[in-house]
C-alpha cells in the first residue's frame, strides 16, 4: 500500500505549478453555496484546500474561508496568494480543530485518495465534532465511470514546465495516477499516485454512522 508520506511528497513536488490546470467553476460553488444557505459573514472549512483556489472565492463573498492541507508546498503557496486567509498544515484523518464551522468542504477527489474505509470513518467522526449544529458537509468522490483508463493527457503549466498525465487501474481495483513532469524538454521527475473508489452504499452507511443525514 502507498504510504501517506509520499501521497503527501507528490503534492509538494506539483504545488508550484498546480493552478495552471485548475478549472474554476464560480457559478457552480455559487449555486452549491446558496442551497446551502451559506452567506458572508458564516465560517467555512475546506479540507484538502489544496493552493486555496476554492477559500480565495469564498472570502471574495464575504464568507470567513479557512483551509487545510497535508501538504506544506500547497499551503505556503495559499499563504502566498491569501495571506489574510488562515490555512494551517495538517491531515485530515486526525484533524479535529476546536472552532465550529457552518459548512466544510472537501473537493478535487481528495477522499479518493484515503485507501482503508477505516480511515474514511475517522474523517466523518472529525468532521461531525467540528461541523456546527445544522451544518453541511459537502464533498465529492470519484465513480468508476469518472476515471476510465486512458492515453496519457499532455498538460502545459507554463510554456517550459509540461506534464503528462496517465489513468490505469491495477488488478485489484485501485486506480493508478501516473504524472512525469518535464522542464525545457528535461524530465523532471515521475510519480504514481494511487486512488480508490469505495462503494457508494458503504461510505453512505459510514455518513450516518457520524450522524450525518446524506443528500444527493
Amino acid at each position: 500500500m502507498i504510504e501517506r508520506s509520499d501521497v503527501i511528497s507528490f503534492f509538494d513536488r506539483c504545488a508550484p505549478n498546480w493552478d495552471a490546470e485548475m478549472i474554476r467553476n464560480e457559478p457552480v460553488i455559487r449555486t452549491i453555496l446558496d442551497n446551502a444557505g451559506i452567506r458572508a459573514g458564516m465560517d467555512v472549512l475546506d479540507v484538502a484546500c489544496g493552493t486555496g483556489v476554492l477559500c480565495e472565492i469564498l472570502a471574495g463573498d464575504g464568507i470567513e474561508a479557512s483551509g487545510m492541507d497535508f501538504s506544506e508546498g500547497m499551503i505556503e503557496i495559499a499563504k502566498q496568494r491569501n495571506p489574510e486567509i488562515s490555512y494551517e498544515v495538517a491531515d485530515m484523518i486526525t484533524y479535529r480543530p476546536d472552532e465550529k464551522f457552518d459548512l466544510v468542504t472537501c473537493t478535487g477527489d481528495a477522499l479518493n485518495h484515503i485507501m482503508r474505509l477505516e480511515d474514511m470513518d475517522r474523517i466523518f467522526a472529525n468532521v461531525s465534532a467540528y461541523l456546527a449544529e445544522g451544518g453541511y458537509f459537502i464533498f465529492d468522490i470519484l465513480n468508476e465511470k469518472e476515471v476510465p483508463m486512458a492515453e496519457p493527457i499532455d498538460l502545459d503549466f507554463s510554456e517550459t514546465v509540461k506534464a503528462q498525465f496517465m489513468v490505469t487501474h491495477d488488478p485489484d481495483g485501485r486506480i493508478n495516477l501516473k504524472t512525469t513532469v518535464y522542464e525545457n524538454g528535461v524530465k523532471q521527475f515521475e510519480e504514481n499516485i494511487k486512488e480508490i473508489v469505495h462503494d457508494e452504499k458503504a461510505v453512505c452507511e459510514l455518513l450516518r454512522k457520524n450522524g450525518f443525514r446524506v443528500e444527493k
